[in-house]
Formats: structure tokens, C-alpha cells, sequence
């Protein structure tokens, strides 16, 4: 008997049950149903051998329960030192990112970042994102953005880049974020994001005792490495150099950082696969 159902449609396994179910089927009279694995567990409703499974079950046979992950975040009181964080305080929050709404086109970080610091400012905190791009717009003058960004009580604040690239640029950029923090120590949180590793000089300079840094409260949150990027969303070949300096560096500051925050489950499982910090 030749199954009717295409090859790469779905999974080897749902496919193996279902042309059995189907080679069953065809050993019975023309008019008797076709069965469902198992019943379907009890969990799902059985259509023409298929299981759809109830919201909270999954697998061909509708057994395995679906553990959803907790829906809430700890409170920034919950994460600061008792001495710096109550209910009423107002804090100093620095978003280093690639990535921000308005002078680029962003992605995911951009809109994350952003997001963040809407949300963080509308909570009475002092809110500013430090652009690694430096002071540069795809999409009008950089001052006018830096302008737009004040009006709603955020600074915005392009990283300075030297004359004269010393440094492939993603470690320049990162050494530069943590020149930046040494000259402005005010800061009771730093945010970075894992991609490129721009957190990865200041992170290391709090690691090894800089006074400056001393007090900051270090987040790192996960939006897909460079590897990540490149290896699986982009399917392309991991050929420079530069890619594997990047890869040391997001791994180190996962590993440096006082918290790490990932939005998906997949993200933690693939980099648990790579070997990265747990």
C-alpha cells in the first residue's frame, strides 16, 4: 500500500503511526473509521486517524502535557541589593544596544530595547540607550532622533567611535561601552544583549574588581548569538575569525553577567546544546 501522505509533510514519527493507521484502515470494510493511536490518550478528538489534541497536550497520541513557562518576571527590587532597591526608588537604567527604534532598521533587539525603555521610563526610572552604532541615522539627522528620544524623558547616546579602528570593530565597541561606564558610574543597571558581545569588556572590568563598576547591576538578555544567527537563521558558513572572537565573547559575558534573561525556552535548550554557561 502506498501511503497518501506526502514524505516531508511532517515529522518521521507522526508519519510512521499515521500511514500504519492507514494501512489498517485499508485492511477494514470501505466504510469503518479510521483509528486513532492510543485513543488519542483521552486528551484530543480523533479526525479521520489524525489526533487534534486539546490546548494543552501535544505529540501524535495527544499524551505528553504541555508545561508552560512561568508568565511572570522577577520585580527590580526582587534582583537589586536591599540597599539600593525599594518601592520607591527611582533608577538609573543604561540600555547598550546595536539596535534602536528610529535612527536604524532595527529587529528584534531594536524593538526590544526600545520597548524596554518605554516601559521602564513610564515607571518613573532614568532611562538611557547607548547606541554601539555610534552617532550615525539611516533615516535623518542623529540629532533629531537624540532630540525625539528627550521629548519622552529618554537620553539617547550615540557610542563614541575613534578615528582610527585599533580594533576589529565588535571588540572596539565593546571596549568603548566599558569607557563609557567608567566615566559614567551613576548607573544602577546595565542591560546588554548577548549578540556581538558588547558587553563583554565591562563585564570583565566589574569581574576583575574596577571600582567604577563596583555597584551596577549587570543583566544580559538573550536574543540569539552571533552563531545562532549566522549558523541557523542565516544557514551561512562560520568562516572568519571574527566570528569565533564574537562567539568567546557573548559566552563570556553569559557567564559574567550578574543576571541573564532569555525569552525563549528554545534559545536556552539550542545554547545548552552548544556547550554554552549554564
Amino acid at each position: 500500500m502506498i501511503c497518501p501522505i506526502a514524505p516531508r509533510a511532517l515529522p518521521v514519527v507522526l508519519l510512521v503511526t499515521i500511514c500504519s493507521l492507514h494501512a489498517q484502515a485499508a485492511a477494514q470494510s470501505p466504510d469503518a473509521p479510521l483509528l486513532c493511536l492510543n485513543s488519542c490518550s483521552g486528551n484530543g478528538e480523533c479526525v479521520k486517524g489524525v489526533c487534534l489534541c486539546m490546548s494543552t497536550y501535544t505529540g501524535v497520541d495527544c499524551s505528553t502535557e504541555i508545561i508552560r513557562a512561568k508568565q511572570t518576571f522577577p520585580s527590580l527590587a526582587e534582583i537589586l541589593p536591599e540597599t539600593s532597591a525599594t518601592s520607591s526608588t527611582s533608577l538609573k537604567v543604561l540600555l547598550v544596544t546595536t539596535e534602536v527604534v528610529g535612527p536604524v532598521s532595527n529587529g528584534g533587539i531594536g524593538t526590544a530595547y526600545t520597548t524596554m525603555a518605554h516601559t521602564l521610563r513610564a515607571a518613573g526610572h532614568l532611562v538611557t540607550i547607548l547606541f554601539t552604532m555610534g552617532p550615525v541615522s539611516q533615516h535623518g539627522p542623529f540629532e533629531d532622533w537624540v532630540k525625539h528620544y528627550a521629548e519622552q524623558g529618554i537620553e539617547l547616546v550615540g557610542l563614541y567611535h575613534p578615528p582610527v579602528r585599533y580594533l576589529p570593530r565588535h571588540m572596539l565597541e565593546s571596549y568603548e561601552v566599558s569607557r563609557f561606564l567608567r566615566d559614567r558610574p551613576e548607573f544602577d543597571i546595565v542591560h546588554f544583549h548577548d549578540y556581538q558581545g558588547a558587553g563583554y569588556y565591562s563585564l570583565l572590568a566589574k569581574h576583575q574588581g574596577y571600582p567604577e563598576l563596583a555597584n551596577m547591576t549587570t543583566v544580559v538578555g538573550l536574543h540569539g548569538p552571533n552563531l545562532w544567527a549566522k549558523s541557523v537563521g542565516n544557514q551561512e558558513t562560520i568562516d572568519r575569525i571574527g566570528d569565533l572572537e564574537m562567539d568567546f565573547m557573548e559566552r563570556k559575558s553569559v557567564e559574567l553577567a550578574d543576571h541573564v534573561i532569555s525569552p525563549s525556552r528554545y534559545l536556552l535548550e539550542w545554547m545548552g546544546r552548544e556547550g554554552w554557561p549554564a
